[in-house]
C-alpha cells in the first residue's frame, strides 16, 4: 500500500475521526493529543511516505482526502486541490459561524482574565503569556495537514509589511473579504469546493455557477476599500478598512479596523481601546428594495483589541449598495477617529 502510495505520488485519505472542535477552545496540539495519530504525521506533506503514520491514511485512493468533523458538520481537505469542500452551503456557514463565534470567545476569556491592565500593559501580557489572538483560526487549519489558507498567506505579507516600514505589498492589496473566518476557509488563489463546484473569489466575487440579476447603473457589489489614520504624534497607526461582500451563503458589510504601533524601529500590532462602525443603505440584488442600517462593536465603550470590526450579514441573499452609501468608522480612544465610504 505504502508502495503504491509513493509511487503514484498520490495524496492520502484520512480514515481516522479526528476531535470534533465545535464550541470548544482547544489548542491544535491538544486536539491532537486526543488522537491515535503520531503528532509528527500533521506536519508531513505527504504522510503515506511515513510508515508510523501511513496506517492512519488510505494510500491506495488517487486524490485522496481528509475529512474532519467541526462544528457539527463534515469539512474535506482534498490533498490534490489543496481546497476545503463543504457538503452544502449551510454547512460552510455554519462553519464560518463558529470561527467567527470561537474567535470572540477566545479572546474575551483572555481580556477578562486582566481587567485592568492598560492596552499598552496588555500587550507585554501578550508576549510574557504567548497569547495569539488568532489561536482559533490556527486551530482549526492545523486540522487538515499540508493546508495553506488565505488568512495565512496574508498573515505573512502583513508581517513582511511590518518588518519593511509598511513599505512594499499591502495586505489588504490582496485581500479581497476583509473577513479572517472567510480568508481561513479559502485555499489558493481564493477557492473552496461546495459539493463538485469550485468557487473562486475575484473583485466581483462571482462564481460561474451563481446567477445575479443585473446591475442597474452605479449600484454595486462587492467592493472593498482602506484608508490608513495616523495619530497626532505619529507614534500610531490605523488602518481602517469598509467592505460589501456576498459569498453565496452570505452577504456582509462590514466596517474594520486594525491598531499599529512604532516599536523600536519597526511597526507591530498593537492593542488600543478601540471601536468599530458601520452602516449605510443595503439594496436587494434588483437593486430596488433598500434598507438603512448602522451598527458598532462594542456596543458601548471600548474593547482592549488590535483589532475590532462590526458586521451586519444576511443570508442566503445577494446584498449590493450605491457608491458612498456603506461606510466604515472606528474611534480610538483619546488617539484617533475615521469614517470611511465604498467607492
Amino acid at each position: 500500500m505504502l508502495a503504491s502510495c509513493l509511487a503514484a505520488f498520490v495524496s492520502c485519505h484520512k480514515s481516522v475521526n479526528k476531535p470534533d472542535a465545535e464550541e470548544k477552545m482547544l489548542s491544535a496540539s491538544e486536539l491532537r493529543q486526543n488522537s491515535p495519530v503520531p503528532p509528527h504525521c500533521y506536519g508531513l506533506s505527504d504522510p503515506c511516505s511515513d510508515p508510523a503514520c501511513e496506517p492512519f491514511w488510505k494510500c491506495e485512493e488517487p486524490g485522496g482526502e481528509q475529512s474532519v468533523q467541526y462544528a457539527g458538520v463534515i469539512v474535506t481537505h482534498e490533498y490534490h486541490s489543496g481546497l476545503l469542500r463543504f457538503n452544502s452551503e449551510a454547512d460552510l456557514q455554519t462553519v464560518l459561524d463558529q470561527l467567527d463565534a470561537n474567535y470572540e470567545t477566545h479572546n474575551a476569556n483572555y481580556e477578562n482574565l486582566y481587567p485592568t491592565l492598560t492596552p499598552e500593559q496588555l500587550d507585554d501580557m501578550d508576549v510574557t503569556t504567548g497569547f495569539d489572538e488568532f489561536a482559533t483560526y490556527r486551530a482549526f487549519e492545523n486540522l487538515f495537514p499540508g493546508y495553506t489558507s488565505k488568512r495565512k498567506e496574508l498573515e505573512i505579507i502583513e508581517e513582511n509589511w511590518l518588518a519593511a516600514d509598511m513599505t512594499g505589498a499591502h495586505p489588504d492589496n490582496s485581500d479581497m473579504s476583509f473577513d479572517n473566518s472567510e480568508n481561513t476557509v479559502f485555499g489558493p488563489g481564493y477557492q473552496l469546493k461546495i459539493g463538485t463546484t469550485v468557487y473562486t473569489l475575484s473583485t466581483d466575487l462571482q462564481p460561474a455557477s451563481i446567477g445575479v440579476s443585473p446591475m442597474l447603473i452605479g449600484c454595486i457589489s462587492n467592493k472593498r476599500r482602506t484608508k490608513n489614520f495616523t495619530s497626532p504624534d505619529g507614534s500610531r497607526k490605523f488602518e481602517l478598512k469598509v467592505a460589501l461582500n456576498s459569498i453565496w451563503v452570505r452577504s456582509s458589510a462590514k466596517g474594520k479596523v486594525v491598531s499599529y504601533v512604532k516599536s523600536g524601529n519597526r511597526w507591530k500590532r498593537s492593542r488600543a481601546h478601540i471601536a468599530a462602525g458601520n452602516g449605510g443603505t443595503i439594496y436587494d440584488n434588483n437593486c430596488s428594495n433598500t434598507w438603512n442600517f448602522t451598527g458598532r462593536h462594542p456596543v458601548n465603550g471600548y474593547k482592549k483589541r488590535k483589532e475590532m470590526k462590526e458586521v451586519r450579514r444576511g443570508y442566503a441573499t445577494w446584498w449590493k449598495t450605491m457608491p458612498g452609501q456603506v461606510f466604515a468608522t472606528f474611534d480610538a480612544l483619546n488617539i484617533a477617529t475615521g469614517t470611511l465610504a465604498i467607492n
